[in-house]
């Protein structure tokens, strides 16, 4: 556990530089920045409450992740707080938070990378995620960066350690949009 604290701090420090050192002080802090004019700032503060602070996680945190994951301006926050969603209400089954993500996940104007997000949050909310969902979403965030034209030198270990599962999986993941199961989404709208 000490480990993954000490990644996700020097995560933090490389990504936001010395803010990522007030993020981790304390999830109060971190709770703050949730309303940074900077995007990267506020994706850094999701995971910082998510990861770091996990334990104090308040239900204003949840709230302001809901508002984040349905409004805020920028496609990358919006999937951090609908990740956080899912980690953070999993298994609870919760109507709120699975209408809000189904709603999400719904939403054609949304972009694809937000909507499958969203719907594997659904999945996790509602205690229906399993091994199949976590090769689906390797595989769909693999096929997400390639069409997207990011190529860093993480992303190709990413996508190098996702290609394995293209054959454990039984249904064709160059449709990432067909691994929405809009008729599990529907249920809960």
């Amino acid at each position: 556990m000490k480990r993954a604290t000490d990644e996700i701090d020097s995560y933090l420090r490389t990504t936001v530089g010395d803010i990522g050192s007030v993020l981790t002080e304390s999830y109060s802090k971190a709770f703050s920045y949730l309303s940074h004019s900077k995007p990267e700032i506020r994706s850094a503060a999701i995971l910082a409450c998510q990861i770091k602070w996990s334990k104090e996680i308040s239900r204003e945190f949840v709230e302001e992740c809901l508002r984040m994951a349905t409004l805020d301006l920028d496609n990358a926050v919006r999937v951090a707080a609908a990740t956080a969603l899912g980690e953070c209400k999993k298994n609870s089954r919760d109507p709120e938070m699975s209408r809000g993500l189904a709603a999400i996940a719904s939403d054609l104007n949304q972009s694809l990378w937000l909507r499958y997000t969203a719907f594997i949050a659904l999945r996790k909310v509602r205690g229906a995620f399993g091994m199949n969902d976590i090769r689906r979403q390797l595989l769909a965030f693999d096929k997400i960066l390639r069409e997207s034209g990011h190529n860093s030198d993480r992303e190709k270990r990413i996508g190098a350690e996702c290609s394995h599962f293209k054959t454990s999986v039984d249904t064709p993941w160059d449709d990432v949009e067909a691994a929405i199961d809009e008729q599990f989404v529907r249920q809960f709208l």
